[in-house]
């Protein structure tokens, strides 16, 4: 496989105080098992580990408190962790064009890498009869109102099928494509997180990692 500058990783994992018993086993696992990684970035409201770069959630474009009141106090945590695994390709100062979010509780056990010939890899989940969820259904929905062209362009052979499976490999240009799209199908065009939280239903109704899978299956399924 080539090690070329395309396929170079910048990991990172939002953290939260519950996290702090597996986190450092999370960091030496990616250290150890994934390939091409470059840095590693806990994102939290303070400093939880000395094995990995810190990012203070501060400096996001929201505060908790924003995210509260916009989602009118329902799940708020659940909304919260999701926008900042979306934008932290954009707030992170100098990341890497390919963006691997991991959940805090996740330890690599094998080696893994997430290209194969420049082109990105990418896991599913191996929840089945999806079509009886109703988080898939829900979340499915919520995707679709803020890229109404997904229902037209994304098989169905597809639509049974989830991306959540704990880590997610953003590419900056397809992220920022897709806030785009958000924004352009909204008539107010606002910020990308408030269109978000404003068509969530509450409880589970959202997915960061299906939004993009389904992204990519739509509209740049080609590349990988």
């Amino acid at each position: 496989m080539s090690n070329s500058s395309s396929q170079i990783i910048d990991v990172v994992i939002p953290a939260h105080e519950k996290d702090i018993d597996i986190l450092d086993h999370s960091i030496k696992s990616i250290r150890k098992n994934i390939l091409n990684v470059r840095r590693i970035i806990v994102v939290s409201k303070k400093q939880f580990t000395q094995k990995a770069e810190y990012f203070d959630e501060s400096k996001y474009p929201f505060s908790y408190k924003e995210i509260s009141e916009l989602s009118h106090n329902v799940r708020v945590g659940w909304h919260y962790q999701q926008l900042l695994k979306l934008y932290s390709a954009f707030v992170i100062p100098n990341i890497a064009d390919n963006v691997l979010i991991i959940d805090a509780d996740t330890v690599f056990y094998k080696k893994v890498r997430f290209f194969e010939n420049d082109k990105p890899l990418y896991n599913i989940s191996k929840d089945q009869n999806l079509q009886d969820s109703g988080f898939h259904q829900d979340s499915f929905a919520h995707i679709t109102t803020l890229i109404p062209e997904i229902l037209q362009k994304l098989p169905k052979k597809y639509q049974n099928i989830s991306g959540v499976c704990h880590h997610m490999l953003f590419q900056k240009k397809i992220l920022q494509d897709l806030f785009d799209q958000v924004i352009k199908n909204e008539a107010s065009k606002t910020d990308f997180y408030k269109i978000f939280l404003k068509h969530s239903k509450g409880g589970n109704s959202v997915s960061e990692y299906n939004l993009y899978f389904y992204f990519l299956l739509s509209f740049y399924a080609q590349h990988h």
